[in-house]
């Protein structure tokens, strides 16, 4: 199976110093990919009971545990999108950080957002080839 790490996930971004305890998380945000990470969560959550949830609800962050209290509602119809500030955060950078390419590009005289009907003519910003590559 071809690992594809999380774009969101930043080297260095998971403190394993916390606690003794917290170094498997970090291993295993680096041994697994996204999707298997995913489903072993799905496989530790199947088998926790309310005060082993109560239990690991206590062990995390305030933010963290409001998020889990959340997902074990049950009814997942109420339930609002949610992350972490850090998540969030992390998203924000990335989406920053691809605009930041964009806009660079749009400088560029034969760049991909360039068009030219004819080589005597001016090459001229088309905003459809920009529109259609972001969004895609």
């Amino acid at each position: 199976m071809k690992r594809k790490p999380s774009v969101a996930r930043e080297k260095g971004s998971v403190d394993v110093n916390r606690d003794p305890r917290g170094k498997i998380g970090a291993s295993l945000l680096r041994a697994l990919a996204d999707e298997e990470l995913s489903a072993l969560l799905d496989a530790l959550f199947g088998v926790l009971d309310a005060k082993g949830l109560a239990t690991l609800a206590s062990r995390v962050d305030t933010e963290t545990a409001e998020i889990l209290a959340s997902l074990s509602d049950g009814d997942s119809k109420k339930r609002k999108p949610i992350a972490t500030r850090a998540k969030c955060d992390r998203e924000w950078e990335s989406v920053w950080d691809r605009w930041q390419e964009v806009t660079a590009e749009l400088g560029v005289e034969d760049g991909q957002y360039v068009d030219q009907e004819h080589h005597w003519e001016a090459p001229y910003f088309a905003s459809d080839l920009l529109s259609r590559r972001t969004l895609n």
